[in-house]
């Protein structure tokens, strides 16, 4: 191992030392054929939950949770307007009368944008669809698992390189 590759290898694991218990960040070291030493970087959940997160997380779910009956409402597929394939594909002004564009349902949500651009009084439901992201973001947060950020590699010659980000 040359001078400058260990020392950035000293360094960098230093660094990943004081990012293991608030953040859950651990790294894998191998050296390859070619005196390449290869990181393989990942982040634990339950640690990024329990030390960096912690209470905050908790704190802002419980907000947004209490918004869920409101969102299920808004979110909820019309069934009878949504089986009415003309009414699917109708456009007023800018407004296309698709709450999600992977899925042709309408929702309680879509029918109050649209009436509102029908009658000429918009509604902008551009916040309510940010909450909605929110939410199903932090329902998607995985828990106790861990997840690949990348790899990178440190030649001999002491040159960081990155080979892949999750």
């Amino acid at each position: 191992m040359a001078t400058n590759q260990a020392t950035l290898v000293v360094d960098i694991i230093e660094e990943l030392k004081q990012l293991r218990e608030p953040l859950g960040i651990t790294a894998t070291q191998t050296t390859d054929a070619a005196g390449n030493i290869l990181f393989s970087v990942s982040l634990n959940t339950n640690n990024l939950y329990s030390n960096f997160l912690g209470d905050n997380l908790s704190s802002i779910e419980s907000v947004f949770e209490q918004l869920n009956p409101i969102i299920d409402l808004l979110t909820t597929e019309i069934p009878i307007l949504s089986d009415i394939p003309a009414l699917v594909d109708l456009n007023v002004g800018t407004l296309n009368f698709k709450y999600d564009s992977d899925n042709s349902s309408i929702s309680v949500l879509d029918l109050i944008a649209f009436v509102g651009e029908y009658y000429k009084a918009p509604v902008d439901i551009g916040l309510i669809n940010d909450i909605i992201s929110i939410t199903e973001f932090l329902t998607k947060i995985p828990s106790g698992e861990e997840i690949k950020l990348g790899q990178f590699k440190i030649t001999p010659q002491g040159v960081f390189e990155t080979i892949s980000l999750a």
